[in-house]
């Protein structure tokens, strides 16, 4: 049989009203748990108290030895030092019930915004109708974030500061929790005294002198993008100035990530169109684009180079192939005229310039070196 919505609803008003039944049982046993122990604790002190009064009256009213005192005072040292092992498991023990209690519940705060309907998928409780649980804290996302989550959770819930201060405590992870030793245990479960230590501790308002400084000095690094520089920049102004207007944010994120970039010429281009800029993301706009530019005009001067070299490169190797065709031609040109004739059996003289015989049966060179050679010879017979 498919229930309906209103009787789907009143089991859900029954579960609430029994688990806050519960809930207050647990209080009563704890409230109950604590006289225990402060009694237990009283009963405590009074048997420490009656053994040092016992142990004084021994050293007033007899003459005990110095050996035997000391070794009376280590027994009795030991008692208590028991005692207190013993206490303290106790106490330890008992605070391992508590918590597991309260896991218990938790989860069952959870089931319980989880109905499944007969015939249809599982339905989620709506943040009207169910509660809602805030994400967990480990000191490293930003406190004043979590902040935001925790409190928009609570007022969903409908939480006092009691439960609040509860919840939030529950939700602490890590390192977080070690700050829960800086507060003393009836102080929390006030939600401002709890959130006072995590905002001393996470909180970045005392940190604001610290971004400011940083700010000032900022500049955008060797292997860090435009798009980087310009988010972190935003970041560190608004930590440094929280409450700031965003007017003024603004124009001092603008001017802080122009006066931090690196490239020079980028930083006086964007500086001559400054008015142009509303809003950081403008800027960084810009920037892309000048980098854009400056990237295609970098490509085509690099062809253009590159074409020129080639250009003279082919040009040299032309003029150097001109001058080896001409030394070639000079010194292989009649090495290959000799061998055509040779080869149509009419050889050519390279002295008298006819066909028909060789320089060294030529006629006129024997004739020639005939001439210079006689006055040589009359000159050596008259002396």
């Amino acid at each position: 049989m498919v229930k309906t919505r209103s009787e789907t609803m009143e089991e859900i008003r029954d579960m609430i009203a029994a688990m806050e039944k519960r809930r207050q049982e647990e209080k009563e046993n704890e409230d109950k748990r604590r006289q225990e122990e402060k009694e237990t604790e009283n009963l405590r002190r009074l048997e420490d108290r009656e053994l040092l009064v016992t142990l004084i009256s021994k050293i007033e009213t007899s003459k005990v030895s110095t050996e035997d005192m000391k070794k009376e005072i280590e027994e009795t040292k030991e008692d208590m030092i028991k005692k207190i092992e013993v206490t303290r498991g106790l106490v330890e023990k008992r605070h391992d019930e508590v918590t597991r209690t309260l896991e218990n519940i938790r989860l069952e705060v959870e089931k319980s915004q989880k109905l499944r309907v007969e015939g249809k998928p599982e339905v989620i409780c709506s943040p009207v109708n169910g509660i809602i649980k805030p994400p967990t804290f480990d000191g490293e996302i930003s406190w004043p974030v979590y902040r935001r989550q925790f409190e928009a959770a609570a007022q969903n819930n409908g939480w006092t500061n009691e439960q609040k201060a509860t919840a939030l405590i529950l939700a602490l992870r890590g390192k977080a929790v070690e700050i829960l030793q800086n507060i003393p245990e009836d102080a929390q479960k006030k939600y401002e005294t709890v959130v006072s230590a995590l905002e001393l501790r996470y909180g970045s308002q005392y940190l604001k002198q610290v971004y400011q400084s940083q700010l000032k000095v900022r500049i955008q690094g060797s292997n860090e993008s435009v798009q980087e520089y310009g988010a972190e920049v935003e970041k560190m102004a608004r930590l440094a100035w929280p409450e700031a207007p965003e007017e003024f944010l603004h124009q001092f994120t603008i001017q802080c990530f122009l006066d931090g970039l690196r490239d020079v010429d980028l930083q006086q281009t964007l500086r001559l169109g400054r008015g142009r800029y509303q809003i950081l993301k403008d800027a960084i706009v810009a920037a892309l684009e000048y980098e854009a530019v400056k990237n295609v005009s970098r490509h085509q001067r690099k062809v253009h180079q590159i074409r020129g070299v080639a250009e003279v490169e082919e040009g040299d190797l032309n003029t150097l192939s001109q001058v080896l065709a001409a030394q070639f031609e000079k010194y292989l040109g009649p090495i290959a005229e000799y061998l055509k004739q040779k080869r149509q059996g009419r050889p050519k003289c390279y002295f008298c310039g006819l066909i028909g015989h060789l320089q060294r049966d030529c006629r006129q060179r024997t004739r020639s070196e005939d001439s210079r050679q006689a006055p040589q010879y009359q000159r050596n017979s008259e002396n």
